[in-house]
């Protein structure tokens, strides 16, 4: 039992309790998801390259699910497909998983090349 006197009038408190409450607080640090792998993210075709912002969900397994995206509505759907096909490491509380929201910056890429036509490359019949 630990005593304090304050103001003339004893208080006493649970050694125990103090210092299980100063660990808990100490220890338990709360870790964000963190991004283990993201697939390219190309911009749709007629839309701008560059960022997207978007918050996700990561639950305690790792799956992401997008909750909130402004931006246009093709460019929000190849940022929420991208990202949940995402593998991420959950937030932790200590040693626990925790489901985390997180808010997301995303570039979309120009694609290298418009998409093929697949009658192009076929030479013309010779006869």
């Amino acid at each position: 039992m630990l005593r304090l006197v304050v103001r003339g009038r004893e208080i006493r408190w649970m050694a125990a309790g103090v210092v299980l409450f100063l660990a808990r607080s100490t220890l338990a640090q709360d870790r964000p998801p963190e991004l283990i792998d993201l697939p390219s993210v190309i911009a749709p075709h007629g839309e701008p390259a560059g960022p997207v912002e978007l918050i996700a969900e990561v639950d305690p397994e790792g799956r992401a699910r997008v909750t909130a995206c402004e931006d246009s509505a093709a460019r929000c759907e190849v940022a929420r497909r991208a990202v949940e096909a995402s593998s991420f490491a959950p937030a932790r509380r200590g040693d626990r998983p925790i489901r985390a929201r997180v808010r997301l910056r995303l570039r979309l890429v120009r694609a290298s090349a418009p998409p093929a036509d697949p009658y192009g490359d076929v030479p013309p019949d010779p006869s």
